[in-house]
């Protein structure tokens, strides 16, 4: 293969994996069957839909479901997925990842990229589930911290109003906006029963594990043993976290070059080589096919992990 045929299909394959990367994206963070707007996928959507309320059993996904949420290690990211995508199922993601994988092995083998770094690529892509799907639960997490200013304030009215702490709850969760409707949907089940009040807000707890809905257990629980004013500590506890989160809005602010700059010193050595590579791959080759090549590559990568992570902790500062 000429050196022209090789940039015209290296080309093609950064595109498709795109375009793959963009439908995880759809997936993963609105929910694959939220953004059916074509009239094609919206019958596929509805005829799929149909025959899977017909026989449960059928449904293929579901069982992966099943299959994976067997064992710890999946079973943690099984729940976080479904809490960041409930329309999609978590086993579609994984699939989808696994054909991402064995696409860029077969890739990396037609480019004839040594078996080490080809395996190397395979694996971590597989194991990139992991990280995705921390990042994306951080950030609902983030939501519901801001949330949670808003929910105390609510909370405080209604129980101005002449609503009990447990009517509250109930009302919360009806009425607030996703993501913290979600959290409040186990509390507000448990409600039905007529549990005590502390070990329904343990569960909350256990939903939502921040520092701040600790403070505000913490508070409940002492009202309910020694009594208080509860809402004037809820109203201490909402200004405080927004008191809170303005700051670290402002500390974001100024860290930004800095974070900048650890992006692109991650992401600056692989492009340069991809650059490279397209232009003049015989160049490149050595480094991959020698091995003092394979050392420096390996030194390459030591160094900018640890330049990433040494920017990282400069940077970041606790509030």
């Amino acid at each position: 293969m000429n050196l022209e045929n090789a940039n015209l299909f290296i080309a093609a394959t950064l595109i498709s994996i795109i375009v793959i990367l963009r439908t995880i994206s759809v997936i993963s963070i609105n929910g694959l069957y939220v953004k059916r707007q074509n009239k094609f996928l919206k019958f596929l959507f509805k005829k799929f839909n149909h025959g899977a309320k017909q026989n449960n059993k059928l449904n293929i996904f579901k069982k992966l479901d099943l299959f994976f949420s067997q064992y710890k290690f999946t079973k943690d990211l099984a729940k976080k997925y479904s809490i960041i995508d409930q329309k999609s199922h978590f086993s579609i993601f994984i699939l989808i990842i696994i054909l991402i994988s064995i696409f860029a092995f077969i890739i990396a083998r037609f480019m004839h990229i040594p078996s080490i770094y080809t395996c190397i690529i395979s694996i971590s892509i597989l194991l990139s589930p992991k990280f995705i799907i921390s990042f994306l639960y951080k950030k609902i997490q983030n939501s519901v911290n801001e949330q949670l200013p808003d929910m105390f304030d609510a909370m405080a009215n209604t129980l101005q109003a002449g609503y009990s702490i447990t009517q509250s709850i109930e009302f919360l969760s009806r009425e607030i906006d996703y993501p913290l409707r979600y959290f409040l949907k186990s509390p507000t089940e448990k409600l039905k029963y007529n549990l005590p009040i502390t070990e329904i807000l343990g569960s909350l707890g256990q939903e939502i594990p921040l520092d701040d809905m600790k403070l505000f257990i913490n508070a409940v629980s002492l009202q309910q043993d020694i009594g208080g004013n509860l809402v004037e500590m809820l109203q201490h506890i909402s200004h405080s976290i927004r008191e809170r989160l303005k700051i670290e809005k402002d500390v974001k602010s100024y860290t930004a070059q800095g974070r900048f700059s650890g992006l692109m010193l991650a992401g600056l050595g692989p492009l340069s080589l991809g650059a490279f590579w397209m232009v003049s791959s015989e160049y490149v080759k050595p480094l991959f096919n020698t091995n003092i090549g394979n050392f420096m590559l390996f030194m390459a990568i030591v160094l900018e992990i640890i330049g990433f992570f040494w920017i990282r902790k400069i940077i970041k500062i606790k509030i």
